[in-house]
C-alpha cells in the first residue's frame, strides 16, 4: 500500500498539498497513455482530471518536485515485481539519452552516460539489464562461476564460442529468448522508458521507474 506523504517544501512558496501517491499516479498514467510528451499529458490532466486531482501544481513546479518520487516509485516497483519461478531470462537493452551527433553538446549526462554498442549500432546513454522468466547469454568463465554456486545458465552459440551439444530442453528454453526482446520493445514503445528530452539525471530515473511500473500494470503482458 502506498504511503500518503506530503511533497517536501521548497525554500520559497507555500507547501504543495498534492501527495506523493497522487504524483506517482500521474507519472505512471503518462506512461500508460498515448502522449509522447509529459507536458502535453499534464495539460490534459489539468483540463480533464481536476476532480481526481484537485490539488494540482503548475507544470513547472510539478516537474521540480518529481525528484521526490524516486524512493516511493522504487519501493513500489519492488512490491509488485514478479515471483521467482526457478527459471530466469536475462538480457540488456540500450537506453539512449541523446543522438550520437549531439554527444559533445550534451551536458545533462556528462560524466554519467557512456558510448556503447548493440546489434543495432552505437548509442550514447545507459544499459538496462532485465531479468524475467527467461535466460540470456554470459561468458564461459561467468557461467562456470555461477554453476559452482548452483546456478546453471543456458545460452545460444555465439561466434566466439566453441561448438557444443545442447540438450533438447535447453533448446526449447532458448526458443523463448524472444520473450524478453518483446518485453524490451514494449517498455520502449508503449511504456516510453526511452527518450532524449531529459533535463536532469533525477528525472531520467523517475521516467525509467514510472515506465517499469506502468508496464507491470498492463492488463496483458508477455510475462
Amino acid at each position: 500500500m502506498l504511503i500518503s506523504l506530503i511533497v517536501k517544501k521548497n525554500n520559497r512558496g507555500p507547501d504543495p498539498l498534492i501527495t506523493i501517491p497522487e504524483m506517482m499516479t500521474i507519472v505512471v498514467l503518462f506512461h500508460q497513455s498515448d502522449y509522447r510528451t509529459f507536458k502535453y499529458f499534464y495539460m490534459y490532466v489539468q483540463q480533464n482530471l481536476y476532480r481526481e486531482f484537485p490539488r494540482l501544481l503548475s507544470y513547472e513546479r510539478f516537474v521540480t518536485q518529481m525528484k521526490n518520487l524516486f524512493i516511493p516509485l522504487f519501493s513500489y516497483l519492488l512490491h509488485i515485481k514478479g515471483q521467482v519461478t526457478g527459471i530466469s531470462f536475462i538480457d540488456s537493452s540500450s537506453i539512449k539519452v541523446c543522438h550520437c551527433k549531439r554527444i559533445s553538446r550534451n551536458q545533462v549526462f556528462k560524466g554519467l552516460a557512456r558510448r556503447g554498442k548493440t546489434t543495432a549500432g552505437w548509442f550514447y546513454g545507459f544499459k538496462l539489464h532485465l531479468i524475467i522468466n527467461d535466460k540470456g547469454y554470459i561468458s564461459a568463465k561467468q557461467a562456470e562461476s555461477l554453476f559452482s554456486r548452483g546456478v546453471q545458465l543456458i545460452t545460444g552459440l555465439r561466434a566466439k564460442m566453441k561448438q557444443k551439444l545442447i540438450p533438447l530442453m535447453d533448446k526449447i528454453l532458448l526458443r523463448k529468448r524472444s520473450l524478453i526482446e518483446t518485453v524490451n520493445d514494449q517498455l520502449k514503445n508503449i511504456s516510453q522508458i526511452e527518450h532524449t528530452r531529459h533535463r536532469s539525471p533525477a528525472n531520467f530515473l523517475i521516467n525509467l521507474l514510472a515506465g517499469l511500473v506502468a508496464y507491470m500494470h498492463q492488463p496483458k503482458n508477455p510475462l
